[in-house]
């Protein structure tokens, strides 16, 4: 059996891990969202583990129950909970349910959900438990800022792109009348009358000349467009959960859709004290109208519960070039 303990939330064969909405809100919740459990009765099995993990962690850990059967452990400098610790009573046991866990095969007598039973462990001794769960590592917010902006590129990517996917759709449409008998004909007499140097006569009641009129018309709006919105690139912003500083990252967009690029990110002590460009586009992105998935059209996205993991953040465009200059200000993650 094969057990993997350093498997990241941005992985090398996937964008970003995929887990269900009621998983990714256990790692999310804290101890003062289920401060409901404080009076909750521990098992001795529970409360045996609990001292294991505190003394390993030197105290600097939060152990709070999620259930009356489950704790979560949340080192000081973590984001997400490193590992949801249940007691399978009936078969007298740890089981350790980790983002960090990836088995070679699924532990099928767990209690756990079938989705999660490749990332679940059985220990039957607290402190081999204790041992283990000590060895995760916490997400720190290089991590989680890694995460948001692979996470939700593909979203920012296509606000970016809307303008010239636009115009490739408009001439589509232009180019699917090409084919027509019609258009073929006046376009023969062009390109004859182009070879004879004789004058291009075309009725006025020309299809392929009333067709043209309406590309050349959608065309110079979207150019329009894009000459006065400038050259667009991605932003994202999100809250660390370990000092509640707001990271705003930036990447910038590879040729393929899929290539890995630089991170880079830097730590705001709060709201007010992000660059006002970006203060404006996040207020504008909050009040605007979202789709079913949170995206605004010609802003950003606040993600939905397609996104559990991410906590509170989001995804816009900014001008090219202020994108430029605060990469030039910060460090690539």
């Amino acid at each position: 059996m094969t057990i993997k303990t350093d498997i990241n939330l941005t992985t090398v064969h996937k964008d970003y891990i995929t887990i269900d909405k009621s998983t990714a809100t256990a790692f999310i919740e804290t101890k003062e969202d289920r401060e409901c459990l404080a009076d909750t009765p521990w098992p001795f099995e529970l409360q045996e583990l609990r001292e294991e993990i505190l003394s390993k962690f030197n105290y600097m850990v939060d152990v709070f129950l999620m259930t009356p059967v489950q704790i979560a452990v949340r080192p000081k400098r973590s984001n997400l909970n490193t590992a949801l610790v249940t007691w399978h009573e009936n078969e007298s046991r740890y089981e350790v349910l980790s983002l960090r866990i990836l088995r070679d095969r699924r532990l099928s007598s767990s209690l756990v959900t079938r989705d999660n039973e490749y990332r679940v462990v059985a220990v039957k001794d607290a402190k081999r438990a204790a041992s283990f769960v000590a060895g995760l590592a916490p997400y720190s917010d290089k991590e989680m800022a890694e995460y948001v902006c692979h996470g939700l590129l593909s979203e920012v990517r296509d606000i970016i792109g809307k303008d010239n996917k636009q115009l490739d759709e408009a001439f589509r449409h232009f180019r699917w009348g090409m084919d027509r008998e019609a258009f073929a004909k006046e376009i023969l007499r062009i390109l004859d009358s182009l070879k004879q140097n004789t004058p291009i006569h075309l009725e006025e009641d020309s299809e392929l000349l009333t067709s043209y009129t309406k590309f050349d018309a959608e065309r110079k709006a979207i150019e329009e467009k894009k000459e006065h919105t400038g050259e667009l690139a991605p932003m994202f912003m999100l809250r660390s959960s370990v000092n509640k500083n707001i990271i705003l990252a930036t990447r910038e967009l590879g040729i393929d859709r899929n290539e890995r690029t630089e991170v880079y990110a830097k730590s705001y002590d709060s709201f007010d004290d992000l660059p006002r460009e970006v203060q404006r586009v996040v207020m504008t992105l909050e009040v605007k109208e979202r789709n079913n998935i949170g995206t605004a059209e010609g802003v950003g996205v606040i993600p939905k519960n397609w996104f559990a993991l991410g906590g509170e953040c989001c995804g816009f465009v900014v001008e090219k070039e202020f994108q430029q200059k605060f990469m030039e200000e910060v460090m690539a993650l």
